[in-house]
């Protein structure tokens, strides 16, 4: 299931008729496999997230009069120094599940 729309439409429908997508699957001679949907939403929310990081760092150069040093702030965004005193650990495998067990 690739196209966002049906597996947005096919969630929908089994919303509405109060069966998870799980029980189904234990029954179905085809299983229905949104591994791909959340994929590609999980996908589209890092580009979202990415997007607005720039609008935020964008804004806090103007406010600030940093406007230069955009370009250098955005690279560190990209290439983050391993070696900085704070640093964020995701697991993703985790945050993966966790995203998959609000949508079935």
């Amino acid at each position: 299931m690739t196209n966002l729309k049906n597996a947005e439409a096919i969630i929908s429908i089994f919303e509405a008729l109060k069966i998870t997508i799980k029980d189904f699957n234990q029954y179905a001679e085809n299983e229905i496999n949104l591994s791909v949907f959340h994929k590609e939403k999980l996908e589209i929310y890092f580009n979202d997230n990415e997007c607005n990081f720039k609008l935020c760092l964008h804004q806090y150069c103007l406010e600030n009069s940093k406007e230069e040093k955009f370009l250098t702030k955005f690279r560190q965004y990209q290439v983050p120094n391993i070696h900085a005193k704070e640093q964020l650990k995701v697991d993703y495998q985790n945050e993966l599940n966790e995203f998959v067990k609000k949508r079935v």
